[in-house]
């Protein structure tokens, strides 16, 4: 349940790839989070599905570089090692080609129109079927698993970041009521994912999570929609909760998992999901 994303090799900036043209300040692509580890070393996290492993130098390379120019980080760190600024530079463009070419930075050119594709398809495709599941999905589980296989279905056409996206723009314009009827709504919509869940064995935490926060917010309920990782062994989780409420969920099992991005309750519009930048060990 806690494979969320997979691990992939590591990035430390060695591997020879084509450099990367310009001179401006890079930045990391839409829902990719980079955490820091307290070994100096780093994770980068793609929301789409996906761990990268930085070297404490990669690390220290690419923070420069989506703070400063690429040429002032180059002497910056050739004076600090005092290393030769051609093997600091080739070392930088390799490591900034490989990120570069697998979507995780914008800069030197590149449109990541592959992320908005995905997110306009979402959005464009997404809305008929969740306005007709929005009023079933609160008849039981048996709504409840429609709108869980819904979920998955998105995520295997567009990836986690455009089908929250496209999500989070379809929340109804409801007013959260009293909050005796809030609690019970959120006990409801707890029982009737659990009870979906046990009967979809293909169904993980991403679309459990996706499902309680989607109906919760629906209603006007603030839910927050989180994304834990962990390190040995690498791995992450996902879950939501209302509070300190952790719904369709073992807490003690999330508890395992250190938050590094928080989606909020929107409302309306597209979901911004929130960085923690602290460093976990």
């Amino acid at each position: 349940a806690g494979a969320t994303f997979r691990q992939t090799r590591s990035v430390d900036g060695s591997e020879a790839c084509a450099p990367l043209a310009g001179s401006v300040p890079y930045q990391l692509a839409p829902d990719v989070v980079l955490v820091p580890v307290d070994d100096g070393s780093a994770r980068l996290l793609d929301l789409d599905g996906g761990f990268f492993v930085l070297s404490s130098m990669a690390r220290e390379m690419l923070e420069d570089s989506l703070a400063d120019d690429p040429e002032q980080v180059v002497q910056r760190l050739a004076a600090k090692y005092g290393a030769a600024e051609e093997r600091i530079r080739a070392d930088l463009q390799a490591l900034l080609a490989e990120l570069w070419r697998r979507d995780l930075i914008a800069g030197g050119g590149k449109a990541l129109s592959a992320r908005r594709v995905r997110r306009l398809l979402a959005k464009a495709l997404a809305w008929l079927p969740l306005r007709l599941l929005h009023s079933f999905a609160w008849t039981g589980t048996v709504g409840s698993s429609a709108l869980m296989i819904f979920a998955r279905l998105c995520m295997s056409l567009f990836g986690w970041s455009a089908t929250v996206h496209a999500w989070s723009s379809r929340f109804p314009s409801e007013k959260a009521g009293p909050s005796l009827a809030a609690r019970e709504l959120t006990a409801q919509v707890d029982r009737g994912v659990r009870r979906a869940a046990a009967k979809l064995p293909f169904v993980a935490c991403k679309e459990r999570a996706l499902c309680c926060w989607y109906l919760l917010n629906s209603r006007g309920i603030e839910a927050t929609l989180i994304i834990g990782i962990q390190l040995y062994p690498l791995a992450g989780h996902c879950w939501c909760q209302v509070g300190g409420h952790i719904l369709a969920d073992l807490p003690d099992y999330c508890a395992q998992y250190a938050p590094v991005v928080r989606y909020g309750s929107l409302g309306s519009g597209a979901a911004s999901p929130h960085h923690r930048a602290r460093e976990i060990g």
